[in-house]
């Protein structure tokens, strides 16, 4: 009961609990007290809980979320209805559906601002091979694993759910 109430209660933190314990076991021993009910498997157990708990409690919230074919849709559907002009809305959905489909990052096909790229990392049209309505073969120059000449990526045709990237790339 008592590292329960330290945790909701008090809101220590479980370091702060197992030093509360473990002072508590001392002084039972100075006064020649049974501290055996101090230090038990249960106790450890809790505070081994305490402590997974606050690792998951030091990562942000509800701050990304994991691109899914539905979120992919909705994300679709809110670029088609923004009021960018039709190239960037191209653009822009052009290469959430390679991201999507191809597991890449932003950062590996796109410049790092609107009007800024670099040639030697960013995706240029020199970079991808499209064999007409088989695929799409693009050239990822700075990858996460950083291999020195890149690596290539083949983007399919996912047809009938309106985020086909091939059909994105032929448009």
């Amino acid at each position: 009961g008592l590292i329960i109430w330290l945790f909701e209660e008090k809101h220590l933190k479980a370091n702060s609990v197992e030093q509360y314990m473990s002072s508590l076991e001392t002084i039972h021993k100075l006064r020649d007290l049974d501290g055996k009910n101090c230090k038990t498997f249960t106790s450890d157990r809790l505070i081994k809980g305490g402590k997974n708990r606050e690792q998951y409690n030091q990562f942000p919230k509800h701050t990304r979320k994991v691109m899914t074919l539905p979120l992919l849709k909705i994300l679709g559907h809110e670029i088609a209805n923004c009021n960018w002009d039709d190239d960037s809305k191209d653009v822009v959905w052009t290469a959430a559906c390679c991201a999507f489909f191809g597991a890449l990052r932003f950062g590996e096909i796109l410049g790092n601002g609107e009007w800024a790229y670099n040639p030697m990392e960013t995706l240029l049209w020199s970079d991808v091979k499209i064999d007409s309505g088989k695929s799409a073969l693009l050239h990822i120059k700075v990858t996460k694993n950083c291999s020195k000449e890149g690596e290539f990526v083949d983007i399919f045709p996912f047809r009938g759910h309106g985020c086909c990237p091939l059909a994105c790339l032929e448009n």
